[in-house]
């Protein structure tokens, strides 16, 4: 667990630095919160296990904190609002972790990054207190915090599963049988026309200098092409 929690965490200093957003406890506790949120709505399981109950500025996690402090240097979350001590750590050290992440992970992180990575601090604790789900159920200080009652995500419609199966079955068919009479219609429109002659006009389309083949071409009249006449 610490493993991918820290992984999650400098992810997440890159991610403040990259918006020129110094990342204090209380901004890495509140993103954590949002990785672990963000992942159950979709998953319908924990990330992590990570405490999580309300206490310091919304949802706050003893196990996080430890680790914060043990692996970065961080001070202990201030209770005082807006008293936001930057979090410290060594950059060679940590340039070391391998911080890639499953693919399905690494969406869910991503899209909590573009969501909410260039917010300032106040503004998550805001977000955190009053959209999240264990948040609006928690009615005092030191509960702790269900994810159950996360809502799932919307996920968007698709119009075509809700054909019946004949009809999409009709329809891939009429789609495949225009595909190949468009594919026929090409393959008439070059007809017999010879490999030289094809040769010298497909250099029209190239960007070098067009040179015509040397010595004579033989065209006979059942393979003359009209050029008033659309192919």
């Amino acid at each position: 667990m610490d493993d991918l929690v820290k992984k999650l965490v400098i992810r997440a200093c890159q991610n403040s630095r990259e918006n020129g957003i110094s990342l204090c406890a209380t901004r890495a506790t509140k993103i954590m919160y949002l990785i672990e949120w963000e992942y159950f709505a979709w998953k319908r399981k924990p990330l992590t296990s990570l405490n999580w109950i309300y206490l310091h500025f919304g949802p706050w996690s003893s196990m996080l904190s430890d680790l914060l402090q043990k692996e970065f240097r961080a001070p202990p979350e201030d209770e005082q609002m807006g008293d936001f001590r930057r979090v410290h750590w060594v950059p060679p050290e940590f340039d070391r972790v391998d911080t890639r992440l499953p693919p399905e992970l690494e969406g869910i992180v991503q899209r909590v990054f573009e969501t909410f990575g260039a917010m300032t601090t106040p503004e998550i604790i805001k977000y955190v207190y009053f959209n999240t789900e264990p948040m609006q159920a928690a009615s005092h200080r030191g509960e702790p915090l269900s994810f159950e009652c996360t809502r799932r995500p919307l996920k968007p419609f698709n119009p075509v599963k809700a054909l019946d199966k004949d009809i999409r079955q009709s329809l891939r068919n009429r789609l495949r049988a225009a595909t190949q009479a468009k594919l026929a219609e090409k393959t008439e429109a070059v007809g017999d026309v010879s490999l030289e002659l094809l040769a010298a006009l497909s250099q029209l389309d190239s960007s070098g200098d067009f040179q015509l083949p040397e010595g004579e071409i033989s065209i006979e009249d059942d393979v003359r092409l009209n050029i008033t006449e659309e192919v």
